[in-house]
């Protein structure tokens, strides 16, 4: 069975779902070998644009290649994420889209051949977001995504109150509207509570959005190297003293907060829905369309294995719909949330708490290693033992908590929904 992986988003038709999403692997140097091995487009790199423009006002565009020789893809970790760089780029943060810079990077970006979609971050002045996204229409972006989630720099994105401020959104995105024709993205961010993700999404359709992207990177610190003391991020201020900083968490750390959100997401509005946030390999992408979303952003896996990941994502979908049966992307998206309503129920204790499955070790791959046995005594009255090196569930004492599948390190427990 022969299986279309293209996808039409806001009238653009991409060959599959797979973007490079707003981060270093979009940078303009990159896209032509992007474009070569295989990407369906990319969401320009926010910090380049907002970067000082060198002498001259050009690119020179250096050759981007990695020996084939180098493994690009693998079993992806099952945790790892990834520290913002935006601090070494150069910004300016007062000022930080001239219209000069936005036309500079999308025209550059364009010559690669792909769909290009433009992501704009502004002060708290609307009127620099409209020149600004004026600018990116104007140099050829396919799409605009008006970025008001941006979570590192003072002075534009989170820290203007985007996030929390409906009224300010609302006038952003209809000020954008007015002014420009190609279709507006609206890029979200999931650090919030969910009705506020469900508010913040409804706001933006309601003043003109054409789709939804989300979720922008988080602010987290990455971690302590515990050995000095140090925290894995640091830089150096203008006064020459080493910092600390919380920055974004980026990655795979960050998945499930992207997929709650894609659903809560498409549980209020009806329009497209780019995913973003720790896509390593087709299953996790095939998640987040199940959820709403139709096409997938992918920025750390792809700096960490290379731009060819992008044949093993796509291999891996193609394989995956023809086994299942399903001919198109959109036989996929929202299937999940519409079957289980994912994105309208959060821990509500006025609903019942029972779970409709009965979990089942599978022989032929258990090894009897026990990895199972404590969250199974702390969390799950201790349905699980090991006997003769074979765990069985005792499903009178079974909670149906899951646990058990999520530790085994050899997959050797499976759900069977009653």
């Amino acid at each position: 069975m022969s299986v279309d992986l293209s996808v039409e988003f806001c009238g653009v038709k991409f060959k599959h779902p797979f973007l490079l999403s707003s981060s270093p692997a979009a940078r303009v140097e990159v896209l032509p070998e992007a474009a070569r091995v295989g990407w369906a487009g990319a969401v320009t790199w926010t910090a380049e644009i907002m970067c000082d423009v060198e002498p001259g006002g050009d690119y020179a565009l250096p050759q981007y290649r990695i020996p084939h020789g180098v493994k690009f893809i693998d079993r992806p970790p099952a945790f790892w994420s990834f520290q913002s760089t935006h601090n070494k780029q150069g910004l300016k943060v007062n000022d930080p889209c001239p219209e000069d810079r936005v036309e500079l990077v999308i025209r550059k970006s364009k010559e690669s051949g792909l769909p290009v979609i433009a992501n704009i971050v502004g002060t708290r002045d609307i009127d620099y977001w409209v020149k600004a996204c004026k600018a990116a229409e104007r140099a050829g972006a396919d799409i605009v995504e008006v970025n008001p989630s941006y979570a590192i720099l003072p002075g534009v994105g989170m820290h203007l109150g985007f996030h929390r401020n409906l009224d300010m959104t609302r006038s952003l995105v209809s000020a954008v509207r007015k002014e420009i024709t190609k279709p507006i993205m609206v890029k979200l961010n999931a650090f919030l509570i969910p009705q506020e993700v469900r508010e913040w999404a409804k706001v933006c359709v309601e003043a003109g959005a054409d789709a939804i992207s989300i979720t922008n990177s988080l602010p987290g610190v990455i971690g302590v190297d515990v050995e000095t003391g140090a925290p894995v991020s640091t830089f150096v201020d203008i006064n020459g003293k080493k910092r600390g900083m919380v920055e974004i968490v980026t990655g795979p750390a960050i998945r499930p907060i992207g997929l709650a959100s894609v659903a809560l997401v498409d549980s209020v509005v009806d329009v497209p829905i780019s995913a973003i946030g720790g896509v390593t390999d087709w299953y996790s992408a095939v998640e987040y369309m199940m959820l709403g979303a139709s096409t997938i952003q992918v920025g750390s896996a792809a700096i960490a294995y290379g731009l060819r990941m992008v044949k093993d994502l796509t291999r891996g979908l193609e394989q995956f719909m023809e086994r299942k049966g399903y001919r198109s992307i959109n036989d996929m998206v929202g299937v999940t949330n519409r079957e289980y309503r994912v994105g309208e129920v959060y821990s509500n204790p006025g609903y019942s708490r029972s779970q409709p499955r009965t979990m089942k070790v599978i022989e032929e791959l258990c090894n009897g290693c026990g990895r199972c046995l404590p969250p199974c005594e702390i969390s799950g009255r201790g349905a699980i033992k090991v006997t003769d090196g074979m765990a069985t569930i005792d499903q009178k004492l079974c909670q149906k908590c899951n646990l058990c599948m999520l530790v085994c390190p050899e997959g050797a427990v499976e759900t069977i929904w009653d």
